[in-house]
């Protein structure tokens, strides 16, 4: 009987402390979007490139994250931060949609063609 006790012991153990080891382990990083493209509900512009990622979406070579801005404050704001860095955008006439980011060029991108066209040469690569 003491031997089926420290077996079972020995098996709870074991579990608690694999259970323990398993949950210290962070996950691993979240994959870095190649674009973020901010859009605006019922923005025609963005429904010209949704529709060519739809198009497209089986071929893509990129990761886009995409963020609506009409209704989500903090995407507003992102945007925004992200268009200070672009001297080709005049930030004081305002910012339409749809814009991108390309984040490995640091690079924006602003209107249905550009955003297109970008995504379009990836898609040859």
């Amino acid at each position: 009987m003491n031997r089926i006790f420290y077996l079972v012991l020995a098996v709870i153990a074991i579990f608690v402390s694999y259970r323990l080891i398993v949950a210290q382990t962070p996950p691993p990083p979240a994959r870095m979007a190649d674009l973020i493209l901010f859009w605006g509900d019922g923005c025609p512009h963005c429904q010209n490139v949704d529709k060519y990622i739809k198009q497209n979406e089986r071929d893509l070579k990129i990761s886009i994250d995409r963020r609506e801005i009409y209704y989500n404050r903090t995407n507003q704001k992102e945007m925004a931060r992200l268009a200070q860095n672009c001297p080709e955008i005049d930030t004081k006439q305002g910012i339409g949609v749809p814009f991108a980011w390309v984040v490995a060029e640091n690079k924006c991108l602003q209107g249905d063609t550009p955003i297109i066209s970008w995504i379009g040469q990836k898609l040859l690569k």
